[in-house]
Parts: C-alpha cells; structure tokens; sequence
C-alpha cells in the first residue's frame, strides 16, 4: 500500500478538488474548451461589404450545424460562413486557392439554414483548394461557406470580387473629348470567348470607347497605373471580329505601363483594353489626348547574318513605339572585342552592310535612329560575334606573262582572287609533257628563265594565296611549246612583189626597212634588190631594206 502525505499547510478538502479536476482535465482534452471561430454558425456569418477584397481565416474549432448541407458534395464538419450583398449585376469571384489546408467552397442564396438554394460550388477547383465563378444580380446577398474536406482545419485565405462594370466588350465606358483622365481598376476581371490576346499572358481586360472627334494623333496611356499593364487599341464593333490599330505593353518611361499613339481617323470609334501582364491586377489611370508621341524603343535593334568578310548584314529596327509614321537611320559600327568601344564605320549607313576586310578581327554593330513629328531617338544592336576572315578563293585564274623562248625570263600575273586581304603568294612552276607535268625543281619564285631542257615543253605555274583563314591554289594554262630565241633570218624576197616579199620579211622575224623605186628591166612593182643577203642571221626585228622596180 503507497501512502501519499498531505503537503503541509492545505487541507483535504483541497486535495481531492484538485485531484477531481485533474481527472476531468484528463478525460476532456483542452480542446474541447478552445473557442470556435465567431462565424461558425449561419446565423452569425460575417459581412463583406466591398465589392472585392481579401481576408485571413481559420477554420479550427469550427463546428457543423444540424440540418447544414454538404457543402461541395463533402461532409467536411468545420465551417465557417460569410455574407455578401453584389452592389451590381456582374460576374463574382471566391477563392480560398491560396489556403493551405484542402478546401470546400459553397455559395448559397436564403436565409434559413436548411433552406438555401445553391447558387454555385467547388472541391478542388485549383489544387486541393477551391474557386467558385457565378453571376451575380444587384442587390441579392449571398451565404458564403468555407469548410475543410472531410473537416480539415487550418488557415484559410478568402478572396472574393465582382468583376468591374466594363468587363464586357459590350459594357465598354465611353470616353469623350480630345482629351482626359478616368480611374478604374480590372480586379476581378475577366477575358471573353474569342477576344484577343492584347499583351503577355493578360486575361483580366477592361474596356473603353472613345470615338476620334477629329483627324489627327491620339495618344493613349496608362503611365500612372500601379501594376504592369498592357493596353491595345482596336476598331469593330464584336469581340471576335476586332483589327488592331495599336498596342504597347512597356512604353512608359518610369514603370510596367503601356502607352500607344496612333493616326485616329475623325468619326471613327475606337475601343481601348486595358489589361494586365501575366495576370496583374490593380487600379488604373487611362490617360488620353491629341498630342504626337516621339519614338520609343521596345524592342532592340539586331543584325542578321554570320559575322564573315565578304558577308552581307541586314539590320533589324527593332520594335518602337510613338506616333507613326516612323523614318529609319542606320550607322554601322566597328567595336572592340569586347564591343564597348565603337567607331563609325564610313559609307555605312543603309539597312545592308558588306563586311570589309579592315573589319577583320572587330565586332560590328548597327545604330538604328527613328524619328517622327515629335523627335528622335536612337537604339544599338548587341554586337556581333568577332570578325572572322574568308579563305582565298580565285576568281581569274593566273597568266604567264612572256613568250616560252630559251633564255626568255616569265613573270606571273597571280589572276584575281576574293577573300580577305591582304594575301601571301607562293609559286610553283611545271614543266608539262607526254601528258603529264612535273615540278620544276627549285623554281618556286615568280618569275622563270626559261632554259634548253624546257625546249619543245609546255610550262605552266600554279600559284598558292594563302590569308588567315586558310589557303587555296589555282593554275595557269599551259604555255605553248618552248623554242628557241628566234632571230631574224633574212628570206629571199628578190622578183617578189613588194607585198608578198613583206609578207615573208615578217615570217622570218625581220621587219621592213626602207624601200626605194629605181628603173630596170624588171617588171614594174618586183623586188630586184635586198639588204642584208638571204640567209644572213640577224638579230629578231632586224631590218630588210628593198629595192623596188620601177619599170624602164
């Protein structure tokens, strides 16, 4: 038997108190004391007042009612409920997607318990959280329960939203005047079947109309947002069928905001979306008015084509935005390796540019300048890879220069050549016979003596251009047959006429000297006299002086 000593100073009657409510607080779990949330009956649901906004919940300790319905087609067991009253007709949002437990979502019109008619409802509508989308009528107030699945506690996230009064296409807010300011906000807003993408992963448009009150610039622009906004501008009178006149989705100077300027035709009807990029939502400033918009870039200029000499590099303008219509100016750069430090490239200022051999080695960049009535702007491309230079290639083949006579010294005319400059020649000469052609062994300067073993050969030279990006060879056409030096060999032209002894002189590498007419008994216009002899050798060109019948 243990004998437990009654602590000095307290009483009997205190031990056992004290032990009977130990027992009670063993039998019951703390739990089962802890408050539930102020909204867990229907009767005490929590007011909405705005037409959107957000709050923290948790549903711990939350509790079921009896007669309460299956919210979602689940049990759960720990909701928690909310009333909200459309200050319009419109499409309404709730979402608990961001809390973290598994959610259930119901929304419900009555005001008994056990009597409501379900308006809309949702397990998983994102995740393992719930979404619900229903259209709302103005006036009617809405019951609002948020549960666990399978009663689930935890923290919850409640978001709800009527979509703005310009939502549709068809409720677009009218603008008036060459000019002014509206505020408005695209919270809750939604994209309608077959409206187009008016920027990057938009979905929450607005809508405005505004009618040109006459012809001219209209610039229109949401600098003053407070999100990342994307606006177009569209003629058409249906949501499916619009023409785009102007978009922009980063424009303004100082922030995410987009600004067009277009040429408004007087009369026409313009409908302006104004959305948000990549799901933004928040309040708005449309801005609009008359004046012209200088350029603005968007999109940065590039340069098409590989980086090679010889190659042709077509520039890109980039993406601008200001009032149209826009001019172009180009100025090609040459950069350093780095491309940081540029130069002005000269006669360079097309949309085309050939790169030059003096490029070799450099980055290239184009400098694109555009301008309209209201100024000039100007963007650079990125640089380009380094130059690299282009392998020879020939275009006109090499020449031997000179005729094939023994003791006669060729030169070499290298032909044309593309590719980068400057280039290095090297030779080699060839003696060409019987069908074949051998290196001449030794000879590989640019010039050639031609010597008695090359007698009765052909001889060609093929040259090597060689830059630093390769090499590349390319030959001469054969020489005729190699001979001797002619000299001048005098022919015998006496009795001749004097055209056919010309005729002869010139066969025999001689030339006609003078020619003198003297009386004879030979027919009138024949040769009846020469100098030099016949047969005698003289030197190539030499001269042959006639004498020439002039009758009796």
């Amino acid at each position: 038997m243990t004998i437990v000593k009654r602590p000095k100073g307290r009483s009997l009657v205190s031990i056992v108190a004290g032990a009977v409510v130990a027992l009670v607080v063993g039998l019951f779990p703390a739990a089962a004391f802890a408050t539930p949330p102020s909204n867990d009956n229907f009767a005490n649901a929590e007011a909405l007042t705005e037409r959107f906004g957000w709050l923290d919940a948790d549903n711990s300790e939350a509790t079921k009612e009896p007669g309460e319905p299956n919210h979602a087609g689940n049990p759960g067991g720990a909701s928690i409920w909310y009333t909200w009253t459309a200050p319009y007709s419109g499409l309404a949002t709730v979402s608990l997607c961001w809390s973290e437990i598994d959610t259930l979502l119901a929304v419900y019109t009555g005001d008994q318990l056990t009597q409501l008619e379900a308006v809309a409802a949702d397990d998983d509508g994102c995740g393992d959280q719930s979404r619900v989308t229903f259209t709302a009528s103005a006036g009617a107030t809405y019951r609002i329960a948020a549960d666990g699945a399978d009663g689930e506690t935890g923290y919850l996230f409640l978001e709800w939203g009527l979509a703005p009064p310009n939502d549709a296409f068809s409720a677009a807010a009218e603008l008036v005047g060459d000019a002014g300011t509206v505020a408005g906000d695209n919270q809750f807003a939604t994209a309608e079947a077959g409206e187009p993408e008016h920027g990057p992963n938009g979905g929450k448009s607005v809508w405005y109309r505004w009618t040109a009150p006459s012809g001219g610039t209209a610039t229109f622009d949401l600098c003053a947002s407070y999100f990342d906004t994307v606006l177009a501008v569209y003629t058409g009178s249906g949501v499916g069928g619009l023409a785009r006149v102007a978009q922009d989705d980063n424009d303004c100077p100082d922030y995410y905001g987009g600004r067009v300027s277009f040429n408004a035709a007087a009369g026409q009807e313009y409908r302006i979306a104004v959305d948000g990029a990549y799901g933004d939502q928040g309040d708005l400033v449309l801005t609009w008015s008359r004046a012209p918009l200088a350029p603005q870039i968007h999109v940065s200029p590039t340069v098409v084509g590989n980086a090679v000499d010889g190659a042709m590099l077509t520039a890109t303008v980039g993406d601008w935005g200001g009032t149209p219509p826009l001019t172009f100016g180009y100025q090609w750069m040459g950069c350093s390796l780095f491309g940081s430090s540029c130069h002005p490239l000269s006669a360079a200022n097309g949309a085309t540019y050939v790169v030059r051999s003096s490029d070799v080695a450099t980055r290239l960049r184009v400098f694109v300048t555009a301008s309209n009535a209201a100024g000039s702007a100007t963007a650079a491309s990125e640089a380009t890879e380094v130059v690299s230079p282009t392998v020879p290639i020939n275009v006109t083949p090499p020449r031997i220069l000179g005729a094939p006579n023994v003791g006669v010294t060729l030169s070499v005319d290298e032909g044309q050549w593309s590719g980068t400059e400057p280039f290095d020649f090297t030779y080699r000469w060839q003696r060409c016979g019987a069908g074949a052609c051998v290196d001449v062994a030794g000879e590989t300067d640019a010039i050639y003596t031609v010597s008695r073993n090359d007698l009765n050969r052909r001889l060609l030279v093929i040259v090597t251009a060689t830059n630093g990006a390769g090499s590349a060879t390319a030959a001469s056409s054969p020489s005729r047959r190699s001979s001797r030096k002619p000299a001048c060999v005098v022919p015998r032209v006496k009795g001749k006429t004097v055209a056919a002894a010309k005729r002869a002189i010139r066969r025999a590498h001689c030339r006609v000297g003078r020619v003198r007419y003297a009386r004879s008994s030979r027919a009138k216009g024949r040769v009846v006299k020469q100098s030099p002899r016949p047969g005698a050798r003289k030197a190539i060109r030499a001269k042959v002086n006639l004498v020439v019948s002039r009758g009796r």
